[in-house]
């Protein structure tokens, strides 16, 4: 999408009416129809065209290849929207593979945002020839830990499991992750599937063959109510 965006200029525009004719021909050319016009806000804030034009594009590549889309935000370090990463598989492998990329991408952009925050009064000191109103320790006082994160995803991860087999009632543990895959997409890593797993195993919430290795084709088992 940052094409539509760089090379008609009008996306970032508010208000303007009727939309560029150089606007519209590119967009229309990579839809590939001018059905998008039809819900099309131009008096919507930027970003969300720029996501409505996203999931129009990515509804059309479905259609077309038969296939799965999912993106992705891309934004620079201090946070602004620059545009979406598009990723298009027909097979389940290939979103499980791209889930796990999107989390670690995701967990890497964090972290150069903790350093961009970190030496973000230090810059402004130096433009502004002022001291800065925090330290970077009092700035980064509530980030959490990597523990702590992980913590945080298996205990937002584990409902959602138990809601799976609860349904499924008999499934392994490959066809959980398949079942979870589009929910928590770059969410969660089988890290944290095991863990969740483990957790709801050991509160008797799950059932598995005692003394298993956790992997694919491992059999979980909702006992009912």
């Amino acid at each position: 999408m940052p094409k539509v965006d760089r090379d008609a200029g009008w996306l970032d525009s508010v208000g303007v009416e009727p939309p560029a004719p150089a606007f519209i021909s590119n967009v229309n050319r990579l839809m590939g129809t001018r059905a998008w016009l039809e819900q099309y806000d131009q008096y919507a804030p930027v970003a969300d065209r720029l996501r409505y034009l996203t999931l129009f594009y990515m509804g059309e590549l479905e259609r077309t290849f038969d296939a799965t889309a999912v993106s992705y935000p891309v934004r620079t370090v201090s946070g602004q929207l620059k545009y979406y990463l598009i990723f298009l598989t027909r097979h389940i492998a290939g979103l499980l593979a791209m889930s796990d990329v999107i989390y670690r991408v995701d967990n890497q952009y964090e972290r150069e945002q903790k350093d961009y925050i970190q030496n973000a009064p230090d810059r402004r000191a130096a433009l502004t020839g002022q001291a800065p109103l925090w330290s970077p320790g009092e700035l980064m006082a509530t980030t959490p830990s990597d523990a702590e994160v992980d913590a945080r995803v298996t205990a937002a991860l584990s409902p959602d499991i138990l809601n799976v087999c609860k349904h499924r009632r008999v499934l392994t543990f490959g066809k959980l992750q398949e079942d979870l895959v589009l929910q928590w997409f770059g969410g969660a890593l089988e890290k944290h599937y095991s863990k969740a797993v483990r957790a709801l195993e050991k509160s008797g919430l799950l059932r598995l063959t005692p003394g298993s290795r956790l992997d694919s084709s491992t059999r979980l088992e909702f006992p009912g109510d």
